[in-house]
């Protein structure tokens, strides 16, 4: 009999690096206000925001919090707006008109690694907002003489002309295990992105008229990411290996899972061809979750293997050699799988 042994887990993803990428979805209900004041008064426009944001999170192997932050890819979509104008007092003698149409942008980060505040705030220095799609057309009249007079229109192609603004406002990223989601090898984290406009004036010229304009409001982005557990990831740090983020279900998982010690690089699984068993040693201080030893002989359909002393699963906090039988004849995987 040909026998080869595959110690397989449930879901079999090499070991990680300390980042995790992760998609944030831009949840509904975010957008900005931004109001213009000139002399004569003011205008206002508000749009709101939606789309995916990718970036690569940095987490602390053991709580999880977020360490640095780098944004990757994805945009930013503003829906399509225009001012409403306010005179101070009537008769109206100016006018001023924005109107955007399928702005879009990414957010990008300058520095590599960027350090995230124990707090989740981010430093603007470090990062940037994009615009590289859509139009802006910046209209400002005044009445003279019963006449309107055009002093400024222009409209910018952002597709033609891209343009790169400092990061404004408050910025954070935190992660929080959501709750009851949690296992012996997995725990479900949310990753929040918040900003918070600053709201402070900026004073900006339109040909020889300066304006004052006012941002108000903000968004959230957000998602849900399966990772290893807060012991799981303990115990691969205390063998000297990496938390591993995207690894959720790896070989080091069905190791944990039996009791092993940290720093154990092998399922204690052995293989006799002689009479074609196999025998899974546990430790002293007994397995962690219940397993199951599975057989295929094309690795595609897996087969319960049953135990030698009857049943289909090792119990959690069993101790000593587990046997099963191996198929007969022809070859054959066997794999060890963790039940979470």
């Amino acid at each position: 009999m040909n026998v080869c042994a595959r110690l397989l887990s449930m879901l079999t993803l090499p070991l990680a690096a300390e980042s995790l990428p992760v998609t944030l979805q831009i949840e509904a209900g975010g957008g900005s206000e931004i109001y213009y004041y000139t002399g004569g008064g003011q205008a206002y426009t508000d749009s709101a925001v939606s789309g995916l944001i990718e970036v690569e999170i940095g987490l602390n192997p053991l709580d999880a919090r977020p360490e640095t932050l780098e944004f990757v890819d994805g945009s930013v979509f503003y829906s399509e707006s225009e001012t409403v104008y306010s005179p101070n007092q009537l008769p109206k003698v100016e006018e001023l008109r924005f109107t955007t149409m399928n702005l879009q942008g990414p957010l990008m980060t300058l520095t590599p690694g960027a350090a995230v505040s124990e707090t989740g705030l981010l430093d603007n220095a470090d990062h940037t907002q994009g615009f590289t799609s859509g139009t802006l057309r910046t209209e400002y009249r005044a009445l003279f003489f019963n006449d309107w007079v055009t002093l400024f229109d222009a409209t910018r192609d952002y597709s033609l002309e891209p343009e790169v603004r400092p990061f404004e406002g408050s910025n954070r990223i935190t992660s929080e295990a959501v709750e009851g989601a949690g296992s012996v090898l997995t725990e479900t984290l949310e990753i929040r992105y918040e900003n918070v406009a600053g709201g402070e004036p900026v004073v900006v010229w339109l040909g020889a008229t300066s304006l004052t304009v006012v941002t108000i409001g903000g968004f959230v982005a957000s998602s849900e990411v399966e990772v290893p557990s807060a012991g799981l990831r303990q115990w691969r740090v205390d063998g000297g290996g990496s938390p591993g983020w995207q690894d959720v279900g790896g070989t080091s998982a069905v190791i944990y899972a039996l009791g092993c010690d940290p720093g154990t690089t092998e399922v204690p699984l052995d293989l006799n061809l002689s009479d074609a068993s196999a025998s899974l040693t546990l430790p002293a201080a007994g397995s962690r979750l219940p397993v199951r030893i599975e057989t295929s002989v094309d690795l595609d359909g897996w087969i319960p293997a049953p135990l030698a002393g009857g049943g289909l699963v090792v119990p959690a906090g069993s101790t000593g050699v587990v046997e099963v039988d191996l198929p007969s004849g022809g070859r054959g995987f066997v794999r060890v799988v963790a039940l979470d």
